[in-house]
């Protein structure tokens, strides 16, 4: 069975050879003497319980022989508690199933690739029946343009693409990135949501920054390689920062730009002010969102759009600028410079690192000198690696499998070359977890973090580094790097300090209270995909309403699937019932419709028939089945879709499942026909 959707199928599957054309009861002066049959064949399942009103298809055998049967079909009416006669019938001549069919015809089979079950009785209609189980309900097509739909708001990361007519926001967004509307609604829809319609920032998590401090950022001249910078408090940098976005809640604070050319692809978005202290000829590349006022002193170029909710001074904009008080010294190339009252900039941070409960009791102590030392996963007090060099280095090798706690972790400064390393072969894998009760001093100069090989670890997503401890005192730090120092991996400091000497450079992240740096700091982030899979709780960012206006409709899937009814020579098909077994949740549903043609061809051309719904309530249709519920199970195919005798050989069958109360799923359908011999 092939499924279609939309674009039709064929389904062309085991012959099905069942009822001869169907003629009403003889009188009781005809051949056969419907009315004196006994209370054994026109009572079938009489001893089965009821409800008052209910009715049920039946079926009698009435003669067997020579590789035909004559069935009588009819119908049962609930009385008094039981079935009544199997009465309002019809006779039919069929191919007995399980006889040796003539040339060319063929026993009863399913239009699926599951084997029929035997039948209790030659005229049950079970043997009829075409049975889907387990189908595949996936949504041939939703809603919207290019199989997207309105099935969440813009600030939601969804696998499943927006349509532009869900709200003049999309529209927006998928004119920037028209893979929003076709391929998934990701983080960078949800940003470009936010920067493109709102003109602001997303609520931001840890995961965004490459460098992240609750307090206070503060580096030397030349912080470079395109990490994110964020604060809660106030951004100072020497000269010559690029970063890929600059967010703070406080003041951003430029000591000299220094000639660079620096791209903030994620923009600037400051909460305060934004001063350059000195000039030097830059050129920032970005949008700007800035809380109080801009001063850039000394020929400095912005290169994108500026926002400023108070004064914007002495620069040069490419773009377009809006102020909230007053230019001066401003020029613009191309630019539209025109005074705009303009609100602070939204600016949702992490106002926490995220803590964890470690607990240091081990008096186990570890010393490494020019050796190699690998230790289990457990806990161990101090671990010191200590007067490496080149030739003879000390590695500290970590082995997969489980956590570390250590009181205190430091290699010392005499240490050069000396490692942290991450087990000895690529079959082991992170990530590794190490928690420090107090302080992390990695000073050692051209020491790194290392992977399985022993060179530098190029995967940050493979170390999780905690420390718990505060900062000891005057010019102490938590957690430290020294001088030319690799650290790979997240590194997450929430009651202290983090430091790095000149020409650190981070791979992955550092969180912490306070960050500080001396020259050349190079910073490159893990990437946000790799750092949310760590699931490292309070790192994602708070979602609360969104504050776009979308318009978000229940969650539509429609499958169509086509079966091709094949019967022998000198037979025709018709098409009889059809019944399911579904899980539908209250608000959600699933409707079913068919359409019958003589070709695809034809079925094309026509029109879907309504023919019933899967739902709960009164009755509940989630489950409809040859015995009901009455009157609206089964479904009878040639009375609902109005086929009369001449039926053709194809049936046309679509779902469409309505999700908005909760997930649909229809276990197994079942369409059922008959080859009749034309008489």
């Amino acid at each position: 069975m092939i499924r279609a959707s939309f674009a039709l199928g064929i389904v062309a599957l085991g012959f099905a050879l069942g009822c001869a054309e169907e003629h009403r009861a003889p009188a009781a002066s005809n051949e056969l003497d419907v009315a004196g049959l006994t209370a054994r064949q026109t009572r079938p399942g009489s001893g089965d319980e009821c409800e008052a009103g209910a009715q049920r298809a039946c079926n009698v055998t009435l003669e067997q022989q020579g590789g035909l049967i004559t069935c009588y079909r009819g119908v049962q009416y609930c009385q008094e508690g039981g079935w009544g006669d199997c009465i309002e019938g019809e006779l039919t001549h069929e191919v007995q199933p399980d006889s040796v069919q003539e040339p060319g015809l063929s026993r009863l089979m399913s239009l699926s690739s599951a084997v029929p079950a035997a039948c209790s009785q030659a005229c049950d209609p079970a043997c009829m029946r075409f049975v889907e189980s387990s189908p595949p309900l996936t949504g041939g097509s939703g809603s919207g343009d290019s199989g997207s739909s309105c099935t969440h708001d813009t600030c939601t990361v969804d696998a499943s693409p927006l349509a532009a007519s869900c709200g003049s926001c999309v529209a927006t967004v998928c004119a920037a990135d028209s893979s929003c509307c076709s391929t998934d609604w990701d983080s960078v829809c949800v940003d470009l949501a936010y920067s493109k319609c709102l003109n602001r920032l997303p609520p931001l998590g840890l995961c965004d920054f490459g460098i992240f401090a609750t307090q206070t950022v503060t580096t030397a001249n030349r912080p470079s390689a395109g990490a994110a910078i964020g604060a809660g408090g106030d951004v100072t940098i020497g000269t010559d920062a690029t970063p890929s976005r600059i967010v703070t809640k406080g003041n951003l604070t430029i000591q000299s730009p220094n000639g660079k050319n620096v791209t903030t692809s994620g923009g600037v978005w400051v909460g305060g002010s934004v001063t350059a202290q000195n000039g030097g000829g830059a050129k920032y590349t970005g949008d700007w969102n800035v809380g109080g006022g801009i001063n850039l002193n000394g020929g400095n170029t912005i290169i994108g759009t500026v926002h400023a909710r108070q004064s914007i001074q002495n620069l040069a904009i490419t773009g377009d600028a809006y102020a909230g008080a007053s230019f001066s010294g401003v020029t613009g190339s191309g630019a539209r410079i025109s005074s705009s009252t303009h609100a602070a900039p939204v600016i949702d941070l992490p106002t926490a690192i995220p803590t964890r409960s470690v607990s240091c009791t081990s008096t186990t102590d570890k010393t490494i000198e020019r050796t190699t030392v690998t230790l289990p996963p457990g806990n161990y007090r101090d671990v010191t690696l200590q007067n490496g060099s080149v030739s003879q280095p000390s590695i500290l090798v970590l082995s997969p499998g489980g956590s570390y706690t250590f009181r205190n972790l430091t290699i010392n400064s005499g240490c050069q070359y000396c490692k942290i390393q991450l087990g000895t072969t690529s079959s082991q894998t992170g990530p590794w977890d190490v928690s420090v009760c107090q302080r992390a001093l990695l000073e050692g100069p051209y020491s790194y973090i290392a992977g399985y090989t022993g060179a530098v670890l190029n995967d940050p997503s493979q170390l999780i580094l905690y420390v718990n401890g505060n900062d000891p005192g005057a010019y102490q730090y938590a957690a430290k790097i020294g001088n030319d120092f690799k650290f790979v991996g997240v590194l997450m400091v929430p009651n202290g300090s983090f430091r790095s000497e000149d020409r650190g450079s981070v791979k992955g992240a550092v969180w912490a209270r306070a960050v500080s740096a001396g020259t050349d700091l190079g910073a490159t982030q893990i990437s946000r995909s790799d750092c949310e899979a760590l699931n490292l709780a309070g790192t994602m960012p708070v979602s609360g309403t969104c504050p776009i206006s979308t318009t978000v409709t229940p969650p539509i899937t429609v499958d169509e699937y086509v079966y091709e009814a094949k019967c022998p020579d000198s037979t025709a098909p018709r098409w009889k019932n059809l019944t399911w077994t579904a899980s539908v949740p209250t608000g959600s549903s699933a409707a079913f419709s068919a359409k019958v043609g003589t070709s695809v061809a034809d079925l094309a051309s026509r029109t879907y028939t309504a023919l019933g719904t899967a739902a709960p309530g009164t009755p509940s249709t989630t489950t409809c089945s040859l015995s009901g519920p009455s009157p609206l199970c089964p479904v009878a195919l040639t009375d609902q879709l109005e086929l009369g005798y001449n039926q053709g050989s194809f049936l046309s069958l679509r779902i469409e499942a309505n999700a908005a109360g909760g997930a649909v799923s229809v276990s197994d359908w079942k369409v059922s026909y008959t080859c009749q011999y034309d008489e």
